[in-house]
């Protein structure tokens, strides 16, 4: 990506660093990648499968389909050891140092034990389990996620009025339906490619109050060019009716409760005051009459 704080996030949570890629073009913006590698990778591509569209999916299984077929030895980081009550880390065979060197000596010896090895095998990470049941916070981190790479958040004028826009547009179509029950737009439509070479895209998009909602709830996720993106949208919006109160202040970088008016009780009380001196107003809020 271009976004390098985005490529940044991602890379403290993969603990890699991030590499600048040299412009092939002299028009083109410097991009950033970091790159995970090895059994850390597939333990993340096990993870995330389940929450990624058909293509991904398949991409995923075409990967993992012959990968650690022959290999013996495994890294139990993050694994406890299989004797029951025992806290401590596996380290060989899924046991720990202790119960290892006991299970070894009584297994040499011929006498029984109340444990026994876990090794791991290929299967215990291609077909890893999900660790927490997933929750609504995690479709609104799938949505901010999917909005930051192939999303847009823009300022719109109609009939001489300002209202914010939500579009998401992709070739998947099974992804953009997704994204359109969680934002409740009502039609995923379809756009004809402008090239033969290219593939039909499918679109989705939610505008007025709703993308306003959206975008109050997706900005402390989004980097800074979706933030400032979002700013702008929101900037000039004045809705007759404020038909969902925000669950934060709509003043940019302000996440105080809400009040009234879609403001903190701070920035409301500033607003007041500015009206009732016949002074402009230093903040606006989303319903002014």
């Amino acid at each position: 990506m271009t976004d390098r704080d985005i490529i940044e996030r991602v890379a403290s949570y993969f603990e890699r660093a991030i590499v600048a890629i040299k412009p092939r073009e002299s028009w083109h913006k410097p991009a950033y990648a970091t790159t995970l590698r090895g059994l850390p990778a597939v333990r993340l591509m096990a993870k995330a499968r389940p929450e990624l569209g058909t293509v991904r999916q398949a991409k995923i299984d075409q990967v993992l389909a012959d990968w650690g077929l022959g290999r013996t030895r495994w890294n139990y980081d993050g694994i406890a050891c299989a004797a029951e009550s025992c806290v401590s880390a596996a380290v060989t065979r899924g046991l720990c140092d202790r119960h290892y060197n006991h299970w070894y000596k009584a297994d040499r010896r011929g006498r029984p034990t109340t444990f026994k090895p876990r090794p791991l095998t290929r299967d215990d990470f291609v077909r890893e389990e999900p660790e927490h049941t997933a929750t609504s916070d995690c479709g609104v981190g799938w949505l901010a996620g999917l909005l930051e790479g192939e999303g847009s958040f823009e300022r719109r004028i109609a009939r001489g009025h300002v209202y914010p826009a939500i579009e998401v547009e992709m070739c998947s179509k099974d992804v953009v339906e997704r994204a359109a029950a969680l934002l409740h737009a009502t039609t995923v439509s379809v756009r004809l490619p402008r090239s033969q070479s290219w593939s039909s895209t499918y679109v989705a998009a939610i505008s007025g109050a709703r993308a306003a909602e959206w975008m109050q709830r997706l900005r402390p996720l989004m980097g800074v060019r979706r933030t400032a993106a979002i700013d702008v949208a929101l900037d000039d919006y004045d809705p007759v009716r404020l038909s969902v109160a925000p669950e934060h202040c709509v003043v940019p970088g302000c996440f105080e409760p809400h009040r009234g008016r879609g403001l903190c009780h701070k920035h409301y009380m500033s607003w007041s005051r500015d009206v009732a001196k016949g002074r402009m107003p230093r903040v606006k809020p989303l319903r002014s009459n």
